[in-house]
């Protein structure tokens, strides 16, 4: 299936980035807390918007850089980081979808 139209948020007009950074980053938390050392949800917020660059770091880039620049007890791989972004994102992308609603 085609797209019927595809959307560029250059501006985050459309999309609250910095808050949607905000909610995967307590995710990202959640989901790696057996492998961070001692990070607060604040300041991997912080280092999360930092590394996205306002989304124009690419995302292979953002992806060393919280593989490296993280205070890990286990570092995960920059593949790992990215395997949970994109699935993250599609997820958030469902929901949306199934429910026609997007709660920022």
């Amino acid at each position: 299936m085609k797209p019927g139209c595809i959307l560029f948020d250059l501006d985050n007009t459309l999309v609250d980035r910095p808050s949607s950074l905000s909610k995967y980053a307590e995710r990202f938390a959640a989901d790696f807390s057996d492998r961070l050392d001692g990070i607060s949800t604040e300041v991997l917020d912080h280092e999360i918007q930092k590394s996205d660059g306002g989304g124009y770091i690419p995302k292979d880039e953002m992806f060393v850089n919280l593989s490296t620049e993280l205070p890990w007890t286990t570092r995960p791989t920059p593949d790992e980081i990215g395997e949970h972004w994109f699935h993250s994102i599609h997820s958030s992308q469902s929901e949306c979808l199934d429910t026609g609603t997007y709660s920022k």
